[in-house]
């Protein structure tokens, strides 16, 4: 009998006290990071499925997580708009900068540059010193994810309104479009042609990179759109929706393979809002409102 591969839930790893906003990887290889609204941050050991040893709390929810390779510090925003910056050998806050008005809902290093970009529509661009430029997008909407860009020093920003933007790290915005009813809240670059983006309408869309215009529309799930992974060796694609759902597509067409969810896999019970996948294991991890992680495997 010919065996046919397919994703399967390995395990939970159990922690949080409440929804899960955030996830990012460690400053080893295995090493995952996740925060939300229990304002804690835990680190997990995905080869093991163990915790890990690293546990911070913040003053406020936790909504995004990054690691500054220059620095080595690690970076965690809230819902009050600072930007903690933290030494993880020896467990203690380097400074926190007071940089927004709103919740930090996305934040990400782009070369020697931290970005990051918050509940009242702004962006800043920082040096390793906190010192750096604001970008205002014109418009007072929320801005639901940043992404990096294989090109050096761009990348993409997503909006409340429904647009994507592409702005620079000398903070020019270079191209902005209108693609979705409602918010855009997630952008990945597929490859050097296109670039997928997910929005409150529920639909993916497949954009050319050269023209932004849209190739296709996809009805993906039966609500938001939230967030994308890639996997290690750029032959799939994961979304996670509110509509309770992980879905894998071919990252070649963005031709659906399997849908991860309560009745079929023992799936999530309630919103999903982050995705991670590994680059060393290959496992898929997804964080949402059921304060749980849920880890994937391909088998």
């Amino acid at each position: 009998m010919i065996h046919h591969k397919e994703w399967k839930k390995k395990g939970l790893l159990e922690g949080h006290a409440g929804p899960v906003y955030a996830l990012g990887a460690g400053h080893i290889s295995g090493l995952v990071l996740s925060g939300g609204s229990d304002r804690h941050i835990l680190s997990w050991q995905l080869d093991t499925g163990e915790p890990g040893s690293l546990k911070f709390a913040l003053p406020s929810k936790v909504y995004s997580i990054a690691f500054d390779a220059n620095s080595g510090h690690y970076l965690f925003g809230n819902g009050a708009g600072q930007l903690h910056v933290v030494d993880h050998e020896q467990r203690k806050e380097v400074k926190c900068l007071q940089l927004h008005e709103g919740a930090m809902f996305s934040l990400l290093t782009c070369g020697e540059f931290i970005i990051t970009g918050a509940e009242e529509g702004s962006i800043h661009i920082l040096d390793g010193e906190g010192r750096g430029t604001r970008i205002e997008t014109g418009i007072k909407t929320k801005i639901r994810m940043l992404r990096a860009s294989e090109e050096e020093g761009v990348f993409y920003v997503c909006l409340g309104s429904g647009e994507l933007l592409m702005a620079n790290t000398s903070g020019k915005i270079l191209r902005r479009h209108h693609l979705h009813e409602g918010s855009c809240n997630a952008v990945l670059e597929l490859n050097d042609d296109f670039l997928i983006t997910g929005g409150k309408d529920a639909h993916i869309k497949v954009i050319s990179r050269k023209t932004w215009q849209t190739e296709l529309s996809i009805a993906a799930h039966n609500w938001a759109v939230y967030d994308f992974a890639m996997s290690p060796d750029r032959t799939m694609v994961s979304s996670g929706s509110r509509d309770k759902t992980v879905k894998i597509w071919g990252a070649a067409d963005m031709g659906f393979m399997q849908r991860l969810s309560k009745d079929h896999t023992e799936g999530h019970h309630f919103s999903v809002n982050r995705l991670f996948w590994d680059k060393q294991s290959g496992l898929l991890l997804s964080a949402g409102d059921d304060r749980q992680l849920y880890l994937w495997e391909y088998t």
